[in-house]
């Protein structure tokens, strides 16, 4: 469904998914598996590994363990992972306060990196200290990172579209990801253009997918079924 953006709301869904592995309370999610594309009659869990994740509350950010799980295909033996409707594949960040980050800074013509990792011009810095000298903080790269990780998800594009245009023929995305542009000072390149063009088209096209879906989001499971292409 869709995703609370709260910050202590995040926090609590965190560690209450966490409460929910440990008392085995979880149970799949798949329609059918990824992998053989088969409708098995259950899923069963085959391992929950620990992950630590980063959430950010004011200008703190705070660590939080939690899990993710892997389930096992019984008609093709494979294993698949499911995310919480929180994670994103290899990003320690909570997927709400990615697509946040990314928003500010795509849609709003005079953001910058620098200026979008920041609040009433401080950083977002970890509890944690590497030596006493310097403090971790979010890095503009880490935003960097982030759109060009969502640029890359053509596949998961396509097919939301696709859907969309099914469950709404009348649907304006279309018009809408045709008309987005990308002002000339925040790339230097056409490849780069692209890429930022590519992840506004993403947030475009989540944020139809769910007003068309009553609250569905495209992330996580939906994206599972295209292998986050």
């Amino acid at each position: 469904m869709g995703i609370n953006h709260s910050e202590h709301d995040l926090l609590q869904q965190v560690k209450e998914y966490e409460q929910r592995i440990l008392h085995r309370e979880i149970t799949c999610h798949f329609s059918f598996c990824p992998k053989c594309h088969c409708v098995p009659p259950v899923f069963k869990l085959h391992e929950a590994r620990s992950r630590i994740f980063l959430v950010v509350v004011l200008n703190v950010i705070q660590k939080i363990n939690s899990f993710i799980t892997r389930w096992k295909c019984p008609i093709c033996g494979s294993t698949s992972t499911l995310y919480p409707e929180f994670a994103l594949p290899y990003k320690r960040y909570t997927l709400p306060q990615i697509l946040n980050f990314s928003s500010q800074y795509l849609e709003d013509d005079d953001q910058t990196y620098r200026k979008t990792v920041t609040k009433d011009n401080a950083e977002f810095y970890h509890t944690e200290k590497f030596d006493e000298q310097s403090t971790p903080v979010l890095a503009h790269s880490t935003l960097h990172h982030w759109i060009t990780s969502f640029a890359k998800l053509l596949k998961t594009i396509t097919l939301a579209l696709n859907y969309i245009k099914q469950k709404d023929p009348n649907t304006g995305i279309f018009r809408k990801v045709a008309a987005l542009v990308i002002p000339s000072k925040k790339y230097r390149s056409e490849f780069r253009r692209k890429i930022l063009l590519k992840c506004r088209e993403l947030l475009c096209v989540e944020r139809e997918f769910s007003r068309v879906f009553d609250g569905f989001s495209i992330f996580p499971n939906f994206a599972t079924t295209t292998n986050w292409k």
